[in-house]
C-alpha cells in the first residue's frame, strides 16, 4: 500500500511538472506580438515615405510646368537677324547706369564697318533699346552687393563700361533667339591707344551679364527695321575717294 500511495504521489508530481512546462512557453507570444507591431511601424513607415515621394513628384512636375520656356515672337513679320554691340555703364554702386547704346550691324561686327551698314537703335527703335536695359538690369541686379562666401562679387564692377556683342536670330517657326556672346572692356595702351580687350567666359562679371541670355529676345517683340540708308551720289563718292 505504502509502495502504491508513493506512485501516486510521483504520478501527480509529474503532472504538476507537465502542467507548469507550457507557464515557460508563454512568453513567446509576446515576442511575436512585438515583430507583428515592428512589422506595422514598418508599413506605416514605408507608407509615410511614399506619400512624401509623391508629394515631391507632384510638386517637381509644377515647378516645372511653371518655369516653362516662354517662345517670343516678332511682331514684325519685315525682322532679319543680326548682330548687335550694346554698350551698358555701371554706377559705384555696381548697377547699371541710365546711358545704353546699342548699334545693328549688317554682316559681322568690325571697326572699319560701313556707317551704312549700321544703325544706332535710339535714332529709330527706343522700345527695343529700352527692352534691352531692362533686361540686362534684371539679369545683374543683387538687392545687398555683397560677395557670396567664396568672394565672388554679386553686382557688376563699379563705374565700369562694357562692350556687348549679341547675336538675334529667328528660327523657321518665326521664334527669337538672342544671346550675348562676347563680353569686352576698352584699356588704353602705353601709346594711347584705345582696345577692346575679350574677357574670359569663366569672368564673374560676364557670367552675371549672359544671365541676360535667358530673357534677351522678349526686347526684340516690337523690333523694327532701321531706314535704309540714302544712296551716295557720284560726286559724293568721287569727293571721298
Amino acid at each position: 500500500m505504502a509502495k502504491k500511495a508513493k506512485e501516486e504521489e510521483v504520478k501527480k508530481a509529474k503532472k504538476k511538472v507537465k502542467a507548469e512546462k507550457p507557464s515557460k512557453k508563454v512568453a513567446k507570444p509576446a515576442k511575436a506580438d512585438k515583430k507583428v507591431k515592428a512589422e506595422k511601424k514598418s508599413k506605416k513607415g514605408d507608407a509615410l515615405a511614399a506619400a512624401r515621394a509623391a508629394k515631391g513628384k507632384t510638386k517637381a512636375k509644377k515647378s516645372k510646368a511653371a518655369t516653362k520656356k516662354i517662345i517670343f515672337k516678332a511682331k514684325n513679320s519685315e525682322l532679319k537677324p543680326a548682330w548687335h554691340e550694346i554698350r551698358i555703364k555701371t554706377e559705384k554702386d555696381g548697377l547699371l547706369a541710365g546711358q545704353i547704346q546699342a548699334r545693328r550691324f549688317v554682316g559681322a561686327i568690325e571697326a572699319d564697318k560701313d556707317e551704312r551698314k549700321i544703325a544706332d537703335l535710339s535714332q529709330y527703335d527706343m522700345q527695343t533699346l529700352i527692352g534691352i536695359q531692362s533686361r540686362l538690369a534684371g539679369a545683374t541686379f543683387h538687392p545687398t552687393g555683397r560677395p557670396n562666401k567664396a568672394g565672388v562679387p554679386s553686382r557688376l564692377a563699379p563705374n565700369a563700361e562694357y562692350i556687348l556683342h549679341a547675336r538675334l536670330a529667328i528660327t523657321k517657326e518665326g521664334a527669337l533667339k538672342a544671346n550675348v556672346s562676347k563680353v569686352f572692356q576698352e584699356e588704353t595702351n602705353s601709346k594711347g591707344r584705345v582696345k577692346q580687350v575679350e574677357l574670359d567666359k569663366k569672368d564673374p562679371f560676364v557670367r552675371k551679364i549672359r544671365r541676360v541670355n535667358k530673357y534677351l529676345a522678349a526686347a526684340f517683340v516690337h523690333a523694327v527695321m532701321p531706314p535704309k540708308p540714302e544712296r551716295k551720289s557720284r560726286r559724293a563718292k568721287a569727293e571721298e575717294e
